[in-house]
């Protein structure tokens, strides 16, 4: 018989049972969660396209939390797979190819930031989006960037 599926601690449902969604008390798990550095390239894919699913959360009294943990989160792995020191780091020939999981994490959070509502929540957080926006665009493929 084969394993039962995974689960992932923050998930209120599955998706597709009784309407699915993020839990929406511990962000900061779930961050620390997407940003350790033993998870698999595959499985890293899965929780940000689960995060995806699960964006309604913007649109809630949550959003404030949630840009507080996952802009920081996001930040740290798409600067880390250009950056040799990172543990996210992705050498060059396997960070471009869009098979990789690697790739499709970075397209999927880059969704993700470009859904998010532009409100005076998102303000503080401005800054720093911008400066990923310009790092993303110098040291990504064009794809992305754009």
């Amino acid at each position: 018989a084969p394993p039962p599926a995974r689960r992932w601690p923050w998930r209120a449902h599955q998706c597709g049972e009784e309407g699915g969604g993020m839990l929406t008390d511990n962000f900061e798990t779930h961050a620390q969660r997407f940003l350790e550095p033993s998870l698999s390239h595959k499985d890293r894919l899965t929780l940000a396209q689960e995060i995806r699913e699960s964006i309604e959360i913007v649109q809630t009294s949550e959003y404030g939390n949630f840009l507080q943990h996952f802009v920081g989160a996001f930040n740290l792995y798409l600067r880390g797979t250009s950056t040799e020191t990172s543990p996210f780091y992705v050498r060059p020939e396997e960070r471009f190819k869009t098979e990789e999981a690697s790739y499709r994490t970075r397209q999927v959070l880059l969704e993700i930031l470009n859904r998010v509502p532009t409100t005076e929540v998102l303000r503080p957080f401005a800054p720093n989006l911008l400066k990923l926006c310009m790092y993303l665009l110098e040291n990504d493929d064009e794809e992305n960037a754009v």
